[in-house]
């Protein structure tokens, strides 16, 4: 992702700069992936501290060798999105706790739907 344009452009729409836990990392993802720009600009930028310069150089400089770079990204894409399903059922299912409590039961069934959705999707990614 780091050196490789057109794979950036590929994975636009499956990776985005939340995936990433490290503020700095994500504010550095969310550049490379919108931008048609080098990672150079990344690593004169004054913006970003050096730890985060001195990783990106280190991943831009290293050859990470893969039997398949598009399978690999694909498994990464699929256990995001495993995580991102994961996240919003527990969200949705505290949404569902807090509106029990309230007594606003049309907003229960409106969650409802929603975790129902969810799961669809959770099950659909695991039988691929």
């Amino acid at each position: 992702m780091i050196r490789d344009k057109s794979f950036r452009k590929r994975i636009k729409g499956n990776l985005s700069a939340v995936d990433f836990v490290v503020p700095e990392f994500q504010e550095i993802a969310g550049f490379l992936i919108d931008s048609d720009k080098d990672v150079d600009v990344v690593l004169n930028n004054d913006d970003y501290n050096q730890g985060v310069k001195d990783t990106v150089t280190r991943l831009a400089c290293s050859d990470l060798h893969f039997d398949s770079a598009e399978q690999t990204f694909s498994d990464c894409v699929r256990v995001l999105q495993r995580k991102r399903l994961e996240i919003g059922l527990r969200e949705v299912e505290k949404e569902i706790g807090s509106a029990e409590m309230s007594g606003t039961f049309e907003r229960v069934r409106e969650l409802l739907f929603n975790k129902q959705a969810l799961l669809k999707q959770k099950r659909l990614l695991y039988d691929n």
